[in-house]
């Protein structure tokens, strides 16, 4: 393996890693969004009784 292809690799795992690190925050999000929306709708729910 040349130099070049190592380069070449590291640079592929480095997008990859950054990538998936990218997919979970945003999945992250996504789930802290639904439990806000859940909280609120408990909210209403108890508000109304």
């Amino acid at each position: 393996m040349t130099n070049n292809n190592l380069d070449n690799s590291t640079d592929w795992a480095k997008q990859a890693y950054a990538q998936l690190k990218q997919k979970q925050e945003q999945q992250k999000k996504q789930e802290q969004q639904k439990l806000e929306q859940q909280k609120q709708e408990q909210q209403k729910k108890s508000n109304k009784s």
